[in-house]
């Protein structure tokens, strides 16, 4: 996406916070946007927590009269936990039995599935609330 505006201009705007999500500073073209609400991670603005749960990062290229950012949601952590989750329950499981019970094949991916298509949508719905907000820069 490009922004016809200075990156300065964006940066003063990036100073201040919007509705809807937080803005953290990580390098100089970069930076992170977290969503107030998350139900996949149970996050809630103002509610304490131990992870920062839905976010997009967003990396800045300054040019001459426009600025290119690049809108990035990165893999969850969560999914992988799931994963090896599962793998652990398979090898506690194949060993002593010719076949896998039908909850671990069925319960297992049903939730990584679930799992995947809640923090996608969440996150896209975040990628288009910054979107919006930088759009609206001018």
């Amino acid at each position: 996406m490009n922004i016809p505006v200075s990156f300065e201009m964006i940066e003063r705007h990036l100073g201040a916070q919007p509705a809807g999500f937080s803005i953290v500073k990580i390098s100089d073209y970069e930076y992170k946007f977290l969503a107030d609400y998350s139900f996949g991670t149970l996050i809630m603005k103002g509610a304490p927590s131990m992870v920062e749960g839905i976010k997009v990062f967003g990396t800045f290229k300054p040019g001459e009269r426009t600025t290119s950012v690049m809108l990035e949601a990165r893999p969850r952590m969560e999914l992988f936990i799931i994963i090896l989750l599962w793998l652990i329950v398979a090898s506690k499981v194949l060993p002593g039995s010719d076949t896998m019970p039908w909850w671990v094949n069925v319960i297992f991916p049903v939730f990584l599935i679930w799992t995947w298509f809640l923090y996608r949508f969440q996150e896209n719905r975040l990628r288009s609330k910054v979107e919006a907000y930088l759009s609206a820069i001018k």
